[in-house]
């Protein structure tokens, strides 16, 4: 997948929720990903990633956002409930997050998808999703980015899986940008049952290249959401 000069709104906030009282209008602005489901034309509701569901009669533009796409969302929680959902909304703002797939080669990882450092500054793990806050040198440069797993390479225990995150920068290094990714990681689950989370390897840029690793257990995303991290809804 080719990235060049994407840059999404939402990659400033780091992939946190953010919580935003209001003293004259008491209200608080909540930031999450999400999962969009869209039935008839225009009638959107959305699947936090710690399982909870979301309606909301805000407008959503069917041109910009369509049925199962990851997105960013801010909104405003309202008083009234709906039946059959955890939160009823109104948006403020919705972005579309990069979604690539995940991929096993049947040998070793091909040096042609790149091996360029990069930096992970947050993430976490949902059943179908590694969802990271990547920042990779080279502005103004076109940029790979690859999730892979080959099929050859035995794991260092047989909890995780270890994966390997690669960056193939095209270009100049001017410049040191972030975006939100989502990786979809259905493969991984299907070939690879019973692992409890994803270990992630990669070239650091924030240590000169070396190599480096970050453990994602499963149900991360629930936790993260009870710390008030990801959804801004802890119950």
């Amino acid at each position: 997948m080719r990235i060049r000069n994407i840059i999404i709104p939402a990659a400033t906030i780091l992939l946190a929720a953010s919580c935003v009282d209001d003293e004259t209008q008491d209200v608080s602005v909540y930031g999450a990903l999400a999962t969009s489901h869209v039935s008839g034309e225009s009638d959107y509701t959305f699947t936090l990633d710690n399982g909870k569901s979301m309606t909301t009669d805000s407008y959503v533009n069917p041109n910009i956002v369509g049925d199962d796409d990851r997105v960013y969302l801010t909104y405003i929680i309202n008083d009234k409930p709906v039946d059959g959902y955890d939160y009823n909304v109104t948006l403020q703002t919705i972005d579309t997050v990069l979604t690539l797939p995940s991929t096993i080669y049947p040998a070793a990882i091909p040096d042609s998808i790149g091996g360029d450092a990069l930096g992970i500054n947050d993430g976490y793990l949902s059943d179908r999703y590694l969802n990271v806050n990547v920042a990779m040198p080279g502005q103004y440069s076109g940029h790979s980015l690859y999730l892979v797993k080959s099929a050859t390479t035995p794991d260092d225990d047989g909890e995780l899986l270890d994966v390997e995150l690669r960056h193939k920068l095209d270009g100049d290094s001017y410049g040191y940008w972030s975006m939100l990714v989502c990786f979809d990681i259905t493969r991984f689950r299907e070939a690879y049952p019973g692992r409890k989370g994803l270990r992630v390897k990669f070239r650091d840029h924030n240590a000169g290249g070396a190599e480096a690793s970050i453990e994602y257990r499963y149900g991360s995303a629930t936790d993260a959401a009870k710390a008030g991290r990801w959804s801004g809804n802890a119950d």
